[in-house]
């Protein structure tokens, strides 16, 4: 370091250019660390923030997930109903085609059984 900075060790000023190198060094290095012990406060701060939105995102999720399942309960009943509504009407449907089938069968009866007047 002292061949780096050009020192001279016979000259008593270079020591004290050299004392005073090493406290501007050391007060750098004191901010560096104060720094350093800021930044990494700060980095704590936003993971203790993310910790608690990932909490409360994971609790929204479980709320959405129970409401889901209420909801696709809800659908089953519901689509049971449709399914049975669509059973009648097809019986009906089915009985309303029997019944149309029934009274041309009897209109051509009733027409065969027609007497005439004359």
């Amino acid at each position: 370091l002292m061949a780096a900075l050009d020192f001279e060790t016979s000259d008593p000023a270079q020591y004290d250019n050299l004392d005073a190198f090493m406290k501007r060094l050391q007060t750098e290095q004191s901010a560096l660390q104060m720094l350093n012990a800021k930044a990494v406060m700060d980095v704590e701060q936003v993971y203790v923030k993310l910790q608690e939105d990932l909490a409360s995102v994971a609790m929204q999720l479980g709320d959405m997930e129970n409401e889901l399942r209420n909801y696709d309960r809800s659908m089953q009943s519901l689509r049971a109903d449709v399914e049975a509504i669509q059973a009648r009407n097809s019986e009906l449907e089915h009985q309303k085609a029997n019944y149309e089938g029934l009274e041309k069968e009897l209109r051509v009866l009733l027409e065969a059984l027609a007497v005439d007047e004359t």
